[in-house]
């Protein structure tokens, strides 16, 4: 499917990651969450690999994170072709402090790839149904925490309830905002990006 005629809730194909193993890639699918006139903003259908939000026990917020680190510079080195790169927007970050715990969200960043929020999960997603997702072959290979339909947790951007806690989605879809351990390194990354039309 075409980029410029996708709509919002369709699926696409666009850059290629490990899928199976840590040797062959395949096709990446994404879920189409919004679009307007000159882009559209993408999620991950899978969860596309794991690791921790951030490592240790400092307090972190979205802008000093590894996870940050990871998507925009080895995930998006590995995932996407020079021309596909070109493609995908710089968009200005925002992440509010949790509105339940008042953990800060950090300064405003510039990413090419990042992780949802709680607001826009919220938005984009808006029922456990929808937030519900199973990670790669791959991704399961790295010993996550999954269900026996084998949904697994994945990692949002904001604050938990703690400054070394971060957001994240359970395998059932249900938003937590007490989130994970911000080193737990069996949450799944499930990566958001937007790209020109």
């Amino acid at each position: 499917m075409e980029l410029s005629s996708a709509a919002i809730g369709s699926k696409i194909t666009f850059g290629s990651y490990f899928t199976e193993n840590a040797e062959d890639k395949a096709p990446l699918s994404w879920i189409v969450l919004d679009r307007d006139d000159s882009a559209v903003l993408l999620i991950t259908e899978l969860c596309i690999d794991s690791g921790v939000y951030n490592p240790g026990c400092d307090d972190i917020t979205w802008a000093e994170s590894s996870c940050r680190k990871w998507l925009n510079g080895d995930f998006f080195s590995e995932a996407f072709s020079a021309a596909e790169q070109e493609l995908i927007l710089e968009t200005a970050v925002t992440t509010p402090d949790n509105a339940l715990y008042h953990t800060k969200g950090g300064a405003d960043t510039r990413d090419r790839v990042f992780a949802l929020s709680l607001e826009e999960v919220k938005r984009y997603l808006p029922d456990n149904e929808s937030r519900k997702a199973v990670p790669t072959p791959y991704t399961l290979s790295k010993n996550l925490w999954t269900h026996k339909d084998k949904t697994c947790y994945w990692w949002l951007r904001s604050p938990g309830i703690m400054q070394y806690n971060a957001a994240a989605i359970y395998y059932s879809g249900l938003i937590s905002d007490i989130g994970c351990f911000a080193g737990d390194e069996k949450v799944a990354y499930r990566p958001a990006v937007r790209v020109k039309i």
